[in-house]
């Protein structure tokens, strides 16, 4: 985002960039309708946007995502209806949680249900009422600085052990982490050795991930995760397509220091699908930071993601070209 306004470039099938267009974009396309917006996450196929306090996404809305019905594009921003004092908002394409006046409310396809939301009489996770953040691709929450997690939409949220003060958390498919008295901590599969702790045994609790201090912002792929440390970033797990930032493409089994960049203050890194295949290990894969306030991406690059203007695949942070 640049002053409030949202820009988005890659893939647009669906409408996901939000111009109004189903043409990809190399370089970044503003988002129409949204001039102060806080904050924006994206999902393979969508993106959602918190504007005044109200949830906006666009794209895909397959599970009826954000209207109650499924299955329709939306090539600008729509407003996700009967939502009030949004304060955090996830997608992952097939589930969008939000937190809506302290408590969390999760729908589409969860635990292998699918869950069409009934605005009419909405019902929150059960238990969690100052919700500060929310995952979709696994149902998680911070709630009073405190993890919790729950499978389906009728499932009681258990409190993650261990874990006390936690001011981030990030899901996928495999793997969780999150930032605990300004730690992280990972668990789940391992076997890109993407929990950080040099081996690559599934750990079925919190594990701190070593050598990071002061972390203030951490991102988890189904095979890879980052983070910022000490105004550093660093990834470590899969390295298939140079989503670690290191110049190669060597797996990592613990965090490794993304080289250029400094006054690192967010990171997001994602994989996607690749068409015909079903081994993560073949998704693609692509990561961003914000560092000295510029923007920089790197890995998979198809369909423009990384912003430069070309298509070719970076393994070195490379500046997302102004829109």
């Amino acid at each position: 985002m640049q002053r409030g306004t949202p820009y988005c470039w890659g893939s647009n099938d669906f409408g996901q960039l939000g111009d109004n267009t189903t043409t990809d974009r190399r370089r970044p396309s503003r988002v129409l309708d949204l001039t102060d917006a806080t904050s924006i996450v994206t999902g393979e196929n969508d993106t959602c946007a918190i504007q005044s306090a109200t949830a906006f996404c666009w794209g895909y809305s397959g599970y009826g995502l954000f209207q109650n019905g499924g299955g329709a594009e939306y090539h600008r921003p729509t407003e996700v209806p009967n939502l009030v004092n949004v304060t955090a908002i996830s997608t992952d394409t097939s589930t969008l949680c939000v937190a809506s006046d302290g408590a969390a409310y999760c729908w589409g396809y969860l635990a292998n249900q699918q869950v069409y939301r009934d605005q009419e009489k909405d019902t929150p996770v059960q238990g969690l009422t100052n919700v500060s953040a929310v995952t979709s691709s696994e149902t998680c929450a911070i709630d009073n600085l405190t993890a919790y997690c729950w499978i389906g939409s009728d499932g009681e949220p258990f409190r993650v052990r261990g874990l006390d003060n936690v001011t981030a958390i990030s899901a996928s498919p495999n793997t969780t982490c999150a930032i605990s008295y300004g730690a992280a901590y990972c668990w789940g599969s391992n076997t890109f050795g993407q929990l950080g702790d040099g081996t690559t045994t599934a750990r079925h609790e919190p594990n701190r991930v070593p050598g990071l201090s002061n972390v203030t912002s951490i991102s988890t792929s189904s095979d890879s995760v980052c983070a910022v440390s000490s105004g550093e970033a660093y990834c470590w797990g899969s390295n298939r397509h140079g989503q670690l930032g290191d110049g190669t493409t060597t797996d990592r089994h613990s965090p490794n220091r993304v080289p250029g960049l400094v006054n690192v203050t967010s990171i997001s890194t994602d994989s996607t699908a690749t068409a015909g295949s079903t081994s993560p290990s073949d998704n693609n894969a692509t990561t961003c930071a914000v560092s000295d306030a510029t923007a920089y991406c790197w890995g998979s690059n198809g369909y423009g993601e990384l912003g430069d203007g070309s298509t070719t695949e970076r393994h070195r942070p490379t500046s997302v070209q102004a829109p």
